[in-house]
């Protein structure tokens, strides 16, 4: 399932970038809760949302994609 997989990418990110899921949700203006379903694949990412993230992390796009295509 792609969205796991990019859940997975979005956990491995923040947590080499020392970010807590705290303070992602806050950079996303999302609750602890909305960041952690994300986080754990129960709720679609989108590309929005992974363009956000990206930007908050610091990490391009095509890293997060990288670990998902064949």
């Amino acid at each position: 399932n792609i969205n796991q997989l990019l859940a997975q990418e979005l956990e491995i990110f923040r947590l080499l970038k020392n970010i807590t899921l705290e303070s992602l949700a806050k950079d996303l203006a999302v609750s602890k809760a909305a960041m952690s379903q994300l986080e754990n694949g129960h709720t679609e990412i989108t590309m929005n949302k992974i363009h956000s993230i990206s930007q908050i992390l610091n990490v391009p796009v095509r890293e997060f994609l990288e670990g998902i295509v064949d």
